[in-house]
């Protein structure tokens, strides 16, 4: 059976006010797609009514879209079928070390094929357990990417991905001063939390902890 094959354009975080806001990459994309899919992060309602123009568009909303006028119109979470295909929407956790397997476990209950996500900027092409996992990175540039991205799937029975990746800007290492009070504010919360389980009757409870979280062997105890 001959599958027509359906071109799909992934962007994601792209922070822009309208349609002409985004690179001349992009638009030259979605001008020849089949579908496009946005994974949220518009921050613009104007931007969501240019795409919905263009054709077929899928989208959901990211935690910068905080407008009533966007949550009001796209969902959280969605699935979709195209060219025979399940696909996944969500935009993220909105937790910046959430794991794939946590985001796959949001659609444990749909038999998705494909789970489309984004937030973290980071670009992601990975199959797990039967589930290709696709994160195209960022339109914007935004921090922690080093350079602005887009993804391209082709469906024609099989499952093709392509990152387009736009003109890359140089890392600005002082962004990460922003980071580092975020970071601690998280993980101090949760060593805090883990303070009464914690064994300090020995010199080495911090290595023993360690090792178990990682699951190490111990050398000592293997050869006794």
């Amino acid at each position: 059976m001959n599958i027509k094959p359906v071109t799909i354009a992934v962007i994601a975080d792209t922070h822009a006010k309208r349609l002409d806001d985004l690179p001349g990459k992009v638009l030259e994309a979605l001008a020849r797609v089949d579908v496009i899919v946005h994974l949220g992060d518009f921050t613009s309602p104007q931007l969501i009514t240019d795409l919905e123009r263009k054709g077929r568009f899928y989208g959901i909303w990211g935690n910068h879209d905080r407008l009533p006028e966007i949550r009001q119109r796209l969902k959280r979470m969605e699935v979709v079928e195209i060219a025979g295909k399940r696909l996944g929407l969500i935009h993220g956790l909105f937790d910046p070390v959430a794991r794939l397997r946590r985001l796959k476990y949001c659609f444990k209950d749909e038999d998705v094929d494909i789970l489309l996500f984004a937030h973290s900027h980071l670009i992601t092409q990975k199959m797990l357990d039967g589930v290709f996992l696709f994160n195209p990175g960022t339109v914007s540039s935004k921090f922690p990417a080093s350079q602005g991205s887009f993804g391209i799937l082709t469906l024609d029975g099989s499952i093709k991905s392509e990152i387009i990746i736009l003109d890359k800007t140089a890392p600005v290492r002082w962004k990460w001063l922003w980071f580092l009070p975020a970071a601690l504010i998280r993980y101090g919360t949760i060593f805090l939390e883990a303070w009464p389980y914690i064994d300090f009757s020995s010199w080495n409870f911090f290595t023993k902890h360690i090792r178990q979280y990682f699951k190490i062997p111990n050398r000592k105890t293997d050869r006794s």
